[in-house]
């Protein structure tokens, strides 16, 4: 797309076979759970605002493929930063 701020993805089988696992597992918003498997799947981060959908996620212990606006914005502000003078330590959950 233009600008290069977001990729256009195509869901497989896959893609939804997970989406019904989380389903089952008990989350029921299958357009949260379709946006979530294409994350895990693609190797994408996932930017929401919905703290259930990752609650549950790390709940079940599956993949954590979420930055929040808070955590962004810790991250932009650090690459943005001079270089060595940065002002906080930030690493996101999932690169543990």
């Amino acid at each position: 797309m233009e600008g290069g701020r977001y990729k256009s993805v195509e869901e497989d089988s896959e893609i939804f076979r997970e989406a019904f696992t989380l389903y089952g597992l008990g989350h029921k918003d299958m357009i949260d759970n379709i946006l979530y498997a294409s994350a895990v799947r693609l190797g994408l981060i996932l930017l929401t605002l919905d703290d259930e959908l990752r609650k549950f996620v790390l709940e079940k212990g599956l993949k954590d493929a979420f930055i929040s606006v808070r955590e962004l914005a810790i991250l932009t502000r650090d690459l943005r930063a001079p270089r060595g003078n940065h002002s906080t330590k930030f690493r996101m959950s999932h690169d543990k």
